[in-house]
């Protein structure tokens, strides 16, 4: 089986002809060239290129991530309280 791996920024930067801080900074409303914009969307989409969470909230010093501690789980309070907990948190496309 041949595990595909997964599009970097670099890939994209190199495919459009760009550096990858252009790269970065690339979206619909971005301050570069519409042609240079279009060129990184196209090369990303070809790619398939997904940007990395983890890594864009390692550079940005801030994350969404949301963390619960509890005693045990066994016990029905805190399986009650996590449940609950996790209801009450805004939902969002990332996991």
């Amino acid at each position: 089986m041949n595990i595909q791996q997964r599009a970097t920024l670099d890939d994209v930067a190199r495919l459009a002809n760009v550096s990858p801080k252009t790269v970065s900074e690339s979206s619909p409303s971005a301050i570069w060239c519409p042609a240079t914009v279009e060129r990184v969307l196209a090369a990303a989409k070809r790619l398939k290129f997904r940007p990395n969470s983890v890594a864009r909230n390692l550079r940005g010093g801030a994350s969404s991530t949301v963390g619960l501690i509890i005693g045990e789980m066994l016990n029905p309070f805190y399986s009650r309280v996590a449940t609950d907990w996790k209801r009450s948190c805004p939902s969002t496309e990332r996991r």
